[in-house]
Formats: structure tokens, sequence, C-alpha cells
């Protein structure tokens, strides 16, 4: 092996363990546990990951939920979507469907879902009430929405202008939800907060 090739070989590992000892230690601040239970995860459950990225949670749903239930991992780039299903075959999660969604639709199943998961992706949908109407008939009646986003920090600003700082206020995520049709059950505004100070807003809706 060449002097590059070996020390080509030593970043890949460096960054490798650095992705992990992100991941473990995002799970902790980020509250995965309670965003799952949340969520209504359980054995057999189908639950989908909309605005996925890299797979965070998506990896953590698949032992979650079991051989006998299903995960749904959605997002709108196609790098992202396709990075994921190298990283979903390389795991050997057998019950994770990848799906490239738009805009406007996660295209998935009707009536299928027992909970859907939207962490730090909502404030980068631009037709947010659309979205949110499609993931309700996605989902089961009494089926659980779960939206985690950061909160602004500065307070009146337009939406355009907390979405271009990758904020968003619960106040707003409510009234979206409600003209969409769902049932508002569970709000925290500081329900966690990242390494970096930024506070993270919980809602819980359902689909009535």
């Amino acid at each position: 092996m060449t002097r590059a090739l070996c020390v080509l070989g030593l970043v890949a590992a460096a960054l490798a363990g650095v992705t992990a000892q992100t991941e473990q230690t995002r799970e902790g601040w980020q509250r995965v546990a309670d965003l799952f239970a949340a969520a209504g995860v359980h054995a057999g459950a189908s639950i989908a990951d909309v605005g996925a990225g890299e797979g965070f949670l998506t990896v953590r749903l698949s032992p979650a939920v079991g051989p006998s239930g299903a995960v749904y991992a959605v997002d709108v780039d196609t790098k992202m979507t396709d990075g994921l299903r190298q990283r979903v075959a390389a795991a050997r999660l057998t019950n994770v469907k990848v799906t490239v969604g738009a805009d406007d639709d996660p295209h998935l199943p009707a009536s299928a879902l027992d909970g859907v998961l939207i962490v730090n992706a909502y404030h980068e949908m631009p037709q947010g009430v659309s979205m949110l109407r499609r993931i309700r008939e996605a989902l089961k009646s009494g089926g659980r929405l779960v939206l985690c986003e950061p909160v602004p920090r500065t307070p009146n600003q337009s939406r355009k202008a907390q979405m271009d700082d990758h904020v968003l206020d619960p106040e707003l995520i409510i009234a979206d939800l409600h003209s969409a049709g769902y049932e508002v059950v569970g709000r925290q505004d500081s329900f966690a907060m990242n390494l970096g100070g930024t506070h993270f807003g919980f809602i819980a809706a359902k689909r009535p």
C-alpha cells in the first residue's frame, strides 16, 4: 500500500469515527427514545422518517420496529436517498424502504402508517401544509405525527426569515397542522438543546 493510500485510509477511518461519535452524541441530546415513544414506535409498527437525510433516525427505527415492522425513509434530495440506500444495504436493514419524495408529497402508502417523524426538516419544506395533508392521508386513524424543529432565538420574524435561518416558530407549525386537519396532542417549546445551544421544540399531533 502506498503512503497516499495509507493516509487516505486513516482519514476515512477518522471521519467514520467522528460520524459515529456525532450520531451517538446526538442520540442523547435529541431525545430519540422520547421521540419514538411519542410517534408510537413499537415492534411491528409502520413508521415514516420524512426528511430522512443521511438516515440518523432511519437506522434506529429499523431495529425498533423489528422484522415485522416497516420503515419508510423519505427525502427530496436524490443525493441523500442514494447515500441512504447504500447505508441501509450495508447495514442489511431489510425492513427499510427509501423513497424520493416531492415538495408537496412524501409518496407514502395511504392509511398505512402508525406514526411519522419529521425532525429538523419541516422548516426546509416550502409547501408544508400540502406535505402535512399527504402525511395525514398516509396515517391510520389515530396515527401520530411528531415534529421536532429548531426554535427561533429572535421573536416576530417573518416565516421566510425563519426558514432562511433554519428555524420555525411552534405557533406556525401548529397553525399548519390545524389547516391540514390534525389534532394537536402535545407541545414542548424547550424539548431539546443541541451542543451549539439551539433549542428544539416538540409537537405531537394525530389523525382524528
